[in-house]
Order: structure tokens, then C-alpha cells, then sequence
């Protein structure tokens, strides 16, 4: 049930990629029932010796209400965004990719409102 809430959510902000999501589950995704105040998500990326992107990992809480369900909205936003570039050299842009996942988190917000009206 928790992964269709994810896939749901992740459908609501334009990632609805079937290959991505069949990566990520193939023991990439960490979820641990831990309080959100450990902050220890996050999604890391591995490179090669000439700094390709080789694989994706992720750390995020389990689902059980909207913050935790937008924390793996931003964590999955990391990881899609570092997927489409598998084998590309990895070159981090911080502040560019922090301000997509946290649009996207604002984005799946604004849409489940909608929905709600």
C-alpha cells in the first residue's frame, strides 16, 4: 500500500517513468519508521573512476502523513533526476536540484488540493 501511495504521488508531479521506479525498488530505497526530526534522508549518488553515474541509493521514512510522504517526493525527485543521467558524468548542482524537488513538493500539494475541492 505504501509504495502505490508513493507511485501515486510521484504520478501527480510529472514522474511516472515505469523503468525508474522498477530501479529504484530493485533494493535502492532505504525506508526506515524513524521520526523525521533524525533527518537522515537524503539520495546518493555513486560514480565511477571518471566520475560517471553508476547508481542511485535513497534514504526516506516511511509513509505515515503528508510530511513524510513529501519527503520522499523530494528524496525521488533527487533520484529521477540523477537517473536520467546514468552513465553521464555527474556534475552537482545543488541549488538547482534542490529547488526542483522542492517544487515538485509544492507541486504535488497544490494539485492534491485541487483534487480536494
Amino acid at each position: 500500500m505504501e509504495e502505490n501511495i508513493i507511485i501515486s504521488a510521484l504520478n501527480k508531479v510529472g514522474i511516472t517513468d515505469l523503468d525508474f521506479l522498477i530501479y529504484m525498488n530493485s533494493s535502492r530505497v532505504k525506508r526506515y519508521n524513524m521520526p523525521v526530526e533524525y533527518n537522515i534522508w537524503g539520495c546518493w549518488i555513486d560514480t565511477d573512476n571518471k566520475n560517471n553515474i553508476t547508481n542511485i541509493r535513497i534514504i526516506v521514512p516511511c509513509v505515515i502523513d503528508e510530511q513524510t510522504l513529501l519527503i520522499n517526493i523530494h528524496e525521488y525527485t533527487h533520484a529521477y533526476e540523477a537517473y536520467l543521467r546514468l552513465g553521464e558524468t555527474y556534475m552537482e548542482d545543488i541549488e538547482r536540484s534542490e529547488d526542483t524537488a522542492r517544487q515538485n513538493e509544492q507541486l504535488y500539494l497544490a494539485r492534491k488540493k485541487k483534487e480536494n475541492e
